[in-house]
């Protein structure tokens, strides 16, 4: 899932209550923010280039 919405809106919150539940329910959860997701993607395939 990703969550967009203004700063102090509770996202990390709602991300964090359902990843808890989802584990609970035996489901495997990773939770990580946008910046860490571009930087895995920039590594598999070696970099962006610019245009």
């Amino acid at each position: 899932m990703i969550f967009l919405r203004p700063l102090g809106t509770g996202k990390t919150l709602l991300a964090t209550s359902l990843g808890i539940r989802a584990c609970q329910a035996g489901h495997r959860v990773a939770f990580v923010v946008a910046a860490q997701r571009v930087t895995r993607l920039a590594e598999a395939h070696g970099g962006f280039a610019r245009r």
